[in-house]
């Protein structure tokens, strides 16, 4: 089932004027859902309902009714943005659709080709073993703002020299690598894949230019960030997805690192991995339902083991699949507690 096409800014209007949503409401609901997306990485709208109506009060979010707020959800469908919404039925196999089961989905999770394609189907499992993090103000989430964390690892990056005087080129001839004693923030390039992708996306632009226009630009302007930052950027997203162990993770950039550095010094390799591992534990995790190791360990001390249901889990007691009452005997007697994020407290 194709995604919808986006349409223009002023067809975007029409529509949530028709449904009565005001521009106070769609810019607040455009920040709600981005903040969503970057918290989260995969949250279903009931979740999500339930993080608007603990905060929403307390923060005076504009009152927003769930039929304003579902119809926003299929009106948002139709704009170029970092996330998507999907249906429930265009993710899993199910026969029936429910409106407060649709996902908002960063599109990083669900990429055209690779590893990556669909993290989004393990972010979503992972995260049903965690209750839902509810922040004292979402939006705060919406911001491009690096933690300090965050900085203290790419400040590093940055200054780390070359120390490669020769390299291999695609033909495996050595020769003079013209990023010698440069810093990672002070270089930039094109790989192999890099410079297969543009020509891919150039030589689709002859026969699809409304497709490949944006994929071209965007690789363009991958290939002049720094490598510092790129690295950076890597480090993130595989570290939010939590698609491998931290600690394999950690060591994979450290790899990549010294593909662009050559041999790490003893002190370096220690730093790198002392800011990693914080910014590991400070990072707000798509698979840990949007938790910080560091905050879930305040909250919820190490004890008996929790989990709670995903929304496949949730749609198949909508739907009968499953009995609610029977998986959680079942649980308990497994030694799980269960938590519904509906009216689990956040402690932290």
């Amino acid at each position: 089932m194709a995604y919808p096409r986006p349409l223009s800014e002023k067809t975007i209007e029409r529509m949530l004027m028709k449904e009565g949503i005001t521009e106070e409401k769609s810019e607040f609901l455009h920040r709600f859902f981005l903040a969503a997306a970057k918290l989260y990485g995969v949250i279903d709208l009931e979740d999500l309902w339930a993080v608007y109506e603990k905060t929403a009060e307390k923060n005076q979010y504009p009152k927003i009714t769930v039929r304003e707020y579902l119809a926003f959800s299929l009106i948002v469908r139709r704009e170029d943005l970092i996330y998507r919404i999907y249906e429930v039925d265009e993710l899993y196999s199910k026969d029936e659709r429910d409106e407060m089961m649709r996902l908002i989905v960063l599109k990083s999770l669900k990429t055209r080709a690779g590893f990556m394609q669909n993290m989004h189907y393990m972010v979503s499992d992972r995260s049903m073993e965690y209750p839902l993090y509810i922040p004292d103000d979402i939006l705060s989430f919406a911001e491009d703002t690096y933690t300090r964390y965050e900085k203290n690892f790419l400040d590093y990056l940055g200054e780390l020299p070359c120390r490669m005087r020769y390299i291999y080129n695609d033909e495996g001839r050595k020769v003079r690598n013209e990023h010698y004693r440069k810093k990672l923030k002070e270089i930039t390039y094109a790989d192999s894949l890099d410079r297969h992708l543009l020509q891919e996306y150039e030589a689709g632009m002859k026969t699809n230019p409304g497709y490949y226009r944006k994929l071209l630009e965007e690789q363009k302007e991958l290939v002049q960030k720094p490598v510092s930052q790129r690295l950076f950027d890597q480090f993130v997203r595989h570290d939010r997805a939590d698609w491998q162990d931290s600690s394999w993770i950690i060591g994979y950039t450290i790899r990549e690192i010294s593909e662009y550095t050559g041999e790490l010094k003893e002190t370096e390799y220690r730093r790198l991995v002392s800011l990693m591992s914080d910014l590991h534990n400070h990072s707000h995790l798509y698979s840990m339902h949007g938790w910080s190791p560091d905050e879930l360990y305040r909250a919820y001390p190490p004890g008996k083991p929790k989990i709670a249901f995903g929304p496949g889990i949730k749609q198949m007691f909508k739907d009968g699949t499953y009995d609610r009452e029977e998986l959680e005997r079942m649980a308990k007697e497994a030694g799980l507690d269960i938590f519904d994020p509906e009216s689990d407290k956040n402690l932290s």
